[in-house]
């Protein structure tokens, strides 16, 4: 890899990552609220849908990212 593309992927994952914290901090708020019962009948049909789409997404941004495994060296026939 050049120096340029290794930089930009590691800005791009230092990016990724403070977006996976920001939905942290949203999971974190909608969870107080329901904690603080401001939702004792359920979250409101926007905030359930904020907090599914915060879920799936901080799954994925937070994912660690999987080095391919290195091809186990040819072995010399016989």
């Amino acid at each position: 890899m050049t120096t340029t593309l290794e930089d930009h992927l590691a800005a791009r994952r230092v990016h990724q990552d403070a977006v996976g914290q920001k939905l942290c901090e949203i999971l974190d708020l909608i969870e107080q609220g329901q904690t603080d019962g401001l939702y004792p009948d359920g979250l409101t049909a926007e905030l359930a849908q904020v907090r599914l789409l915060a879920m799936v997404n901080a799954k994925v941004l937070c994912a660690p990212e999987t080095e391919p495994e290195p091809e186990a060296p040819a072995e010399p026939e016989a």
